[in-house]
């Protein structure tokens, strides 16, 4: 059955009172006393260790005992509850990134300042690798109001809850256990750094069943996919896509590392677009659907 306005109104009331709860469960020490922190020698910057503290393991028991019953019927990149555009008929486009994998070096200095440059606001999709590889990428990204960080996932894995029909070459989730880890531990890494929840979601693979997605949807986040090119879609075919000029797309780039041609081409793809009248936004900015 299609979701109505008063499904969407209810499920977003909830998910801003569940974030609500697990940033006032666990906020951080440096929100508390930032007057002494001030005090203290500038340190290196860290992932969290993610602890399963006392409101995480009574979370991971709610949602359990939610959807350990549950059977998939649904599987693949899109499935019910997965956000492929923005809700407006306005010329608008959001462009989101992937940075994944363990040896990336995507986004650099340089990517970051070409799209303020260009004057893009973006969404980056961080996995829980690259957070542990370079912790600094995440908080130099979500210092920036023109970008806004969203999770990608704790290992990468498709979200399945019994790991069927995944696609050859992609991790999955095996339980709703697996599933809650991989949301909820990247979750909180970025809460940890940024001070604030991730409001999206998205699967590394784009690989879902719908019971996973209801699992981040009753934690509060949004699942997000992309209108068109998605798992598997290079540069060259995601750029091909935005030139054809839809309204309300989300453009999703899975690159790990960084290359001057890449960024040639979306800057022509991006003013090309521009002088069509487009805008670019990032996801927050929008209701999507």
């Amino acid at each position: 059955m299609p979701e109505t306005t008063d499904d969407k109104e209810a499920e977003t009331a909830e998910g801003e009172m569940i974030r609500t709860m697990k940033r006032l469960s666990s906020m951080p020490v440096m929100m508390i006393f930032p007057a002494f922190l001030l005090l203290l020698p500038e340190m290196p910057v860290k992932a969290a260790p993610v602890p399963e503290t006392e409101d995480y393991k009574v979370l991971q028991e709610i949602i359990a005992l939610e959807f350990s019953d549950e059977k998939p019927r649904e599987a693949g990149e899109i499935v019910s509850g997965v956000r492929t555009r923005i809700n407006s008929s306005e010329k608008v486009m959001a462009v989101t990134f992937n940075v994944c994998g363990r040896e990336g070096d995507f986004p650099d200095e340089a990517f970051l300042d070409f799209l303020e440059k260009e004057g893009i606001p973006a969404t980056f999709f961080v996995s829980g690798f690259r957070i542990e590889k370079n912790p600094e990428l995440v908080t130099r990204i979500a210092s920036n109001p023109f970008f806004e960080i969203a999770n990608l996932g704790l290992e990468e894995k498709s979200c399945t809850v019994n790991g069927d029909k995944v696609p050859e070459g992609k991790v999955p989730a095996k339980s709703v256990e697996e599933v809650f880890s991989e949301i909820e531990k990247n979750a909180r890494q970025i809460e940890f750094l940024t001070g604030s929840l991730p409001r999206f979601f998205r699967s590394a693979s784009f690989y879902y069943d719908d019971v996973a997605v209801g699992i981040a949807r009753a934690l509060g986040y949004e699942v997000v996919g992309s209108t068109g090119a998605s798992d598997g879609a290079g540069p060259k075919e995601v750029c091909d896509f935005m030139l054809k000029g839809i309204p309300g797309s989300i453009a999703s780039f899975p690159i790990a590392r960084t290359n001057p041609q890449v960024s040639t081409m979306l800057g022509q793809t991006l003013r090309q677009l521009k002088s069509k009248g487009f805008r670019f936004v990032k996801l927050g900015d929008y209701p999507l659907e």
